[in-house]
């Protein structure tokens, strides 16, 4: 089996456990307080906290994601236009979802975020002093890097496509899901920290923000999907 065809059955699973995981999540912040053996439960499927079930499916989501821009690379081979630079970019794409996916394991941004923090004392003195919410200040010009050259190149492949109106029209709305989710994120982890120490707003947020984090990793495996099976790949 061809691993296009393969990432393809992957989808509607990894779409099915990604809603199960942001209701398990959320169930986890509206009620904080369960009993004991719930807590245990939610404990390993609750997405906001580090080293359980549900940020290794995070993570494996973004490996997956990763393996959805392999076949992409043969493509960049056949394109026109001087577009054979492409092939580089999706390698590049590939490794930056490989990173993702290890910092989701590691927890590499925050400790990132904190080291930036006793390094420049950017955050010292304030309610978030410590807790690795500069990150956005390092890698936050990165995402909205990545932001701007992943749609661009996509775009042109999508814009390529054999003439399928419907299939094209998916793509292009993964794509624009993509682009408008990303931002989201960034944007809810800043108001996570500006609400530090408003315990039940700040959970909610975060509950979100994480459940919110598995759709741009869902929208980029089915948009190179799409690609895969009407390039042949």
């Amino acid at each position: 089996m061809k691993l296009s065809t393969c990432i393809r059955k992957l989808i509607l699973p990894l779409v099915i456990l990604s809603v199960f995981f942001a209701i398990t999540t959320a169930v986890a912040a509206l009620f904080p307080n369960g009993p004991g053996y719930l807590d245990d439960v939610f404990e390993l499927l609750d997405l906001r906290k580090e080293r359980n079930l549900a940020t290794w499916f995070e993570s494996v989501l973004l490996l997956i994601c990763a393996a959805s821009f392999v076949p992409l690379v043969g493509l960049a081979e056949r394109l026109a236009d001087g577009r054979r630079t492409f092939r580089w970019l999706f390698l590049l794409f590939a490794v930056g979802c490989v990173y993702l996916s290890a910092d989701e394991s590691a927890m590499i941004h925050e400790k990132v975020g904190t080291l930036f923090e006793r390094a420049t004392g950017v955050t010292e003195g304030s309610a978030i002093d410590g807790r690795g919410f500069s990150w956005l200040l390092v890698f936050g010009p990165i995402a909205l890097g990545g932001l701007c050259l992943i749609p661009f190149t996509l775009g042109r492949v999508i814009s390529g496509m054999p003439v399928e109106t419907r299939r094209k029209r998916a793509a292009w709305l993964l794509l624009v899901g993509m682009v408008l989710c990303v931002p989201a994120v960034l944007v809810l982890e800043w108001l996570e920290a500006c609400t530090v120490g408003r315990v039940g707003l700040a959970m909610t947020l975060t509950a979100f923000e994480e459940s919110l984090e598995l759709v741009p990793a869902l929208c980029l495996v089915s948009c190179n999907s799409i690609l895969s099976a009407a390039y042949h790949l």
